[in-house]
């Protein structure tokens, strides 16, 4: 699924040079449990759960609720998805139509699922706030421009039965919509968590749950006893609120809002052994 500041490009780098610690405690058999508290489009869990033993215990979160019935319908209901991936036309109209249905409350969880898959695929940067690629207008004749050009069904048909079996090959599969701090206070060193939360600074641009508190996710972390790497957009407050850890850098390309293409820098960060007692 298209979504803003996924890692689907960068997580094979930043495990493969930051990620030892992670990697070694599942080669060594003491993670039993593998959770993403910002699960997003799955870019990056997809990606990590592909090479992950299947006798662990999978824990994917989101903290917005329509981004969490999507993957709970890919993994309970997958039949249901690709019926309506199937039968649906991507416009401007039934774009409009489908963020409307999704600012209510009479949808049930299927229907809710499958038109988050739906607006985020026909919006720009893979985020509803941006609108629709190409504008309200699609004034631009260009394919690769207007609201259709990520519209594939049968490209996301054959992803969603990609999905669905790797999830069903682990010993079980959560899918919540929650608060992150529960999920890294409760896990201990036999966990292994990811976290890839909203941009500092684009965040409350891109996504519907607006601002996010990201001195206490820090301060959650400082007291985490899981295995934890997280990633984060370079920003001097960050660096700040993670002097206390190892912070790395990392370049990484990202597109710009007219679809150009541009380099950044990225942060990784990872606890300080002596942390994690």
């Amino acid at each position: 699924m298209r979504y803003a500041g996924g890692k689907k490009k960068l997580i094979a780098t930043i495990l493969g040079r930051f990620g030892d610690d992670i990697i070694s405690a599942i080669l060594r058999g003491e993670v039993r449990t593998y959770t993403e508290p910002f699960v997003g489009g799955g870019g990056s869990a997809i990606r990590i759960l592909r090479v992950l033993p299947s006798n662990l215990k999978i824990e994917l979160n989101d903290f917005d609720r329509n981004v969490a019935d999507l993957w709970t319908c890919i993994l309970r209901e997958p039949d249901y998805l690709v019926k309506r991936i199937r039968e649906h036309h991507l416009s401007v109209d039934s774009y409009k139509s489908a963020i409307d249905a999704l600012e209510g409350e009479a949808l049930d969880s299927r229907e809710r699922g499958f038109l988050t898959l739906f607006t985020q695929q026909g919006s720009r940067n893979g985020s509803i706030l941006k609108g629709p690629i190409g504008g309200w207008c699609q004034r631009n004749k260009n394919p690769r421009s207007q609201i259709t050009s990520e519209w594939r069904p049968e490209c996301l048909v054959s992803s969603v039965w990609q999905m669905h079996a790797l999830l069903r090959k682990f010993r079980s599969c959560d899918i919540s919509s929650t608060d992150f701090a529960p999920l890294v206070r409760c896990a201990g060193p036999d966990t292994a968590c990811y976290l890839d939360p909203p941009y500092f600074k684009a965040g409350p641009d891109l996504y519907r749950h607006g601002k996010f508190e990201h001195e206490r996710l820090a301060g959650v972390l400082k007291k985490a006893k899981c295995h934890w790497l997280l990633s984060y957009d370079d920003h001097p407050a960050i660096r700040r609120l993670y002097s206390w850890a190892m912070i790395h850098d990392l370049e990484a390309g990202y597109e710009r809002p007219d679809g150009s293409k541009a380099l950044g820098r990225e942060l990784v960060i990872v606890p300080r052994e002596e942390r994690r007692t």
